[in-house]
């Protein structure tokens, strides 16, 4: 009989010691997937703020002046007519 309740006991706190350790490792997964939420919740926000500013890009780029503009800016077309003067060191100056 002494026999059976030791077993019993040992049983007991066999199952209570893997009920613990599962416990704890549910909590390490919790804390770590809480980490995972709240870093891909700051990518959702960078990723909204980039789309807000590039949709404010699509609106401005539908203006025909600020078209010319970003075509002279970033690929230095011209009008017809315009004269371009491109402006370079010489030898001389720099040396």
């Amino acid at each position: 009989m002494r026999e059976r309740n030791l077993i019993m006991r040992l049983v007991i706190l066999a199952l209570m010691l893997y009920a613990l350790g599962s416990f704890v490792s549910a909590g390490r997964e919790l804390a770590r997937q809480r980490a995972d939420t709240r870093a891909l919740e700051i990518r959702r926000q960078e990723l909204l703020a980039e789309r807000r500013e590039l949709e404010a890009q699509l609106t401005a780029a539908d203006d025909a002046g600020a078209m010319r503009r970003l075509a002279w800016e970033k690929l230095r077309m011209v009008m017809p007519g315009e004269t371009v003067f491109c402006f370079t060191e010489s030898e001389e100056e720099t040396g």
